[in-house]
């Protein structure tokens, strides 16, 4: 969590919060880090996993939220090479 909150401050363009499921570290870390993300306007996905295989949905939701992230890149006038999505198994 620390370093969530350190991101913006070192040039990061987004979050990407992976937790256990139902772990109360993780949760709390979500709960601290979202509402900072939310007002400074940088992204942030989170995933909590439970073992199983990955949802084609979230997927979808991890290439959106590059897109976002390089999109607010491209405003800050920060060059980043093209996100090409691979292909959803």
């Amino acid at each position: 969590m620390g370093k969530g909150l350190e991101a913006a401050a070192e040039g990061y363009d987004g979050i990407f919060l992976v937790g256990p499921f139902n772990c109360l570290s993780y949760r709390i870390s979500e709960a601290i880090l979202r509402p900072d993300c939310l007002r400074g306007g940088m992204p942030l996905l989170t995933y909590e996993g439970d073992g199983y295989s990955v949802a084609p949905a979230f997927f979808r939701q991890v290439e959106f939220h590059f897109q976002q992230v390089l999109h607010g890149a491209a405003r800050a006038g920060v060059s980043r090479p093209a996100f090409e999505p691979h292909p959803v198994p």
